[in-house]
């Protein structure tokens, strides 16, 4: 799992809805949040997430999203 800044160079900051070159990341769903490594202190349960709708950045509760590897 890549950490926040590396998937947010996932992000194409030109496109929205999805803001990622579909070409490219096939299959992305529609205002979901893709997990990263990283948790948010203090909140084990609290993982960073962006979402490819708009490219988005957040720290969200590990309950719904998508895991997205990177390389």
């Amino acid at each position: 799992m890549p950490g926040i800044k590396e998937l947010a160079t996932t992000a194409d900051d030109n496109r929205v809805a999805p803001a990622v070159d579909p070409a490219a990341f096939l299959a992305t769903q529609k205002a979901a949040w893709y997990w990263t490594a990283g948790a948010s202190d203090p909140e084990p349960a609290v993982r960073w997430a962006l979402n490819h709708d708009d490219g988005y950045t957040n720290y969200r509760k590990l309950t719904t999203g998508y895991p997205r590897c990177v390389r």
